[in-house]
């Protein structure tokens, strides 16, 4: 799958590696331009994080995930925390993930399972 780009190359670390690495382009104040636009392919979408080795230094994304949808057209920008960037630095990674387009459909009850309404650490984690 090949994603058209503008601004600085995204780069993939190894062959193996699932994420291209984002570059930062220009960085103000909490705002990271990458100066990246992508061109996601329908029924896929875009999922931005930090990365691993600038994630341990303290940076985190403000919104902890970013979704870029296969409709978005405009650059690639991170609000961030906790670390500053030099520009041309690695600084996040752009997966791109397959999905299943659902519709919501309103139900009178749902069914059972053997987990029910068990949440927060209910299967002994």
């Amino acid at each position: 799958m090949i994603l058209p780009f503008t601004g600085p190359e995204p780069i993939r670390g190894t062959a193996s590696s699932a994420g291209l690495d984002l570059v930062a382009h220009r960085y103000e104040g909490d705002t990271v331009y990458t100066g990246l636009r992508v061109q996601i392919p329908e029924g896929h979408f875009g999922m931005v994080v930090p990365r691993s080795s600038l994630g341990s230094k303290g940076l985190y994304l403000k919104n902890t995930v970013g979704i870029i949808d296969s409709d978005y057209r405009g650059e690639i920008i991170l609000k961030i925390a906790g670390y500053c960037p030099s520009p041309g630095e690695r600084i996040a990674q752009l997966i791109i993930v397959p999905f299943i387009n659902v519709e919501p459909v309103e139900v009178t009850e749902l069914t059972d399972t053997v987990r029910g309404e068990g949440g927060f650490g209910s299967t002994g984690g």
